[in-house]
């Protein structure tokens, strides 16, 4: 009884140790994060969120301009595993169109 008590206590403290996987939409979505976020001239990618689903990405958020916008969204396109993105981003500035 201590030993199965010993080893019970043991595989919990095992798992917690380690670390979780993410699921391939999730690692996918922060891939894409991070290529927006360093792209040129997009801005601040904090504002854009992006969702995945089996390659499927939406981003929605709010950013400065028009051009802004395509240039997350092609951004997006370019990320390895992407097979579609619906871009639901609203522009800020529509007066702008750089």
């Amino acid at each position: 009884m201590k030993t199965t008590g010993l080893v019970l206590c043991a595989a919990l403290v095992l798992g917690a140790c380690a670390s979780p996987q993410k699921s391939p939409d999730a690692e996918l979505a922060a891939r894409i994060k991070q290529e927006i976020a360093q792209t040129e001239g997009i801005g601040s990618a904090r504002s854009v969120n992006v969702e995945t689903a089996k390659g499927v990405v939406i981003l929605s958020g709010f950013i400065g301009t028009e051009k802004q916008k395509n240039d997350a969204a092609q951004t997006a396109l370019k990320v390895s595993g992407v097979q579609q993105v619906f871009n639901n981003i609203q522009v800020l500035n529509r007066s702008s169109g750089q």
